[in-house]
């Protein structure tokens, strides 16, 4: 991460720093907690039993994979999972969480691929800093434990002059995003029966 980003963490009164091998479980309990009424999530995983026992190994994994560029609060009331410019799918780490993966979705996990796939085709080409994941524990939202998370690859962003893309795929978000310097590009479903999602796109200021 870079100077600016590292002194940010420090300053941050809610301890914003990257997170470490000790926070991946605390992390997927956050983001379980984060996306329990989320549109596409629940789309994907209707069963709320499945929901609480297998939805956290998802987004443990999703952190996990992305360690140096997951950024967490000191509690990790929220976390953001970050990929740098340049990010590729890693087709073999696919390959070996498919069987978690599918414990996971069951019948939906073919709908769940042609959900990343469509994703995919309109995922922009130009290299850009990309928000793959961001939640905050209910308890604590709406009092910048999510701004505090986004804040320090933002502050890179425009430190390096590279733009910053995310998918919001719950509409109310769209504000705080906003707020933070993200546009609106479309209103997309990517495949049919899914509910709407957001790109949103941010030029480095």
């Amino acid at each position: 991460m870079s100077t600016k980003g590292s002194e940010m963490s420090g300053a941050d009164p809610l301890g914003a720093r990257l997170a470490r091998v000790a926070d991946i479980r605390s992390v997927g309990v956050t983001h379980t907690a984060a996306f329990h009424d989320d549109p596409v999530w629940r789309w994907l995983v209707p069963d709320d039993r499945r929901w609480r026992r297998g939805v956290p190994h998802v987004f443990r994994v999703a952190a996990h994979d992305n360690l140096g560029t997951t950024w967490v609060t000191s509690g990790v009331t929220s976390a953001a999972v970050w990929m740098p410019p340049g990010h590729r799918v890693d087709r073999w780490r696919e390959a070996v969480h498919a069987p978690g993966d599918l414990a996971v979705f069951r019948s939906r996990s073919l709908v769940g691929l042609r959900l990343q796939e469509a994703m995919r085709k309109v995922h922009p080409r130009e290299p850009h800093w990309y928000l793959y994941l961001l939640g905050t524990d209910p308890a604590h939202q709406g009092r910048g434990h999510g701004s505090a998370v986004l804040q320090p690859v933002l502050d890179r962003c425009d430190d390096e002059v590279r733009p910053a893309y995310l998918e919001s795929s719950k509409e109310a978000n769209i504000p705080f995003y906003r707020r933070h310097g993200f546009e609106v590009r479309s209103e997309f479903r990517p495949i049919d029966g899914c509910p709407p999602m957001w790109p949103m796109w941010r030029e480095p200021r």
